[in-house]
């Protein structure tokens, strides 16, 4: 028998708790970048890490 759409409501709820839908997706990015992440090979890891030191750099620069 399905489920209506509230009681899937309440258990989706339930199982999230009280996090937010930032916290929710800053969640499933880093789920989705480990799943990347395995997927790629040594050298392709070394582009990917240089191109998150940059970004992180050009967001310190537009914060300031």
């Amino acid at each position: 028998m399905p489920k209506s759409f509230e009681e899937a409501k309440k258990e989706w709820l339930k199982e999230i708790g009280d996090k937010s839908w930032e916290q929710l997706h800053d969640e499933q990015e880093a789920e989705t970048d480990a799943k990347i992440k395995s997927l790629m090979t040594p050298e392709y890891l070394a582009k990917w890490g240089k191109l998150e030191e940059q970004n992180g750099e050009a967001k310190k620069e537009l914060d300031e």
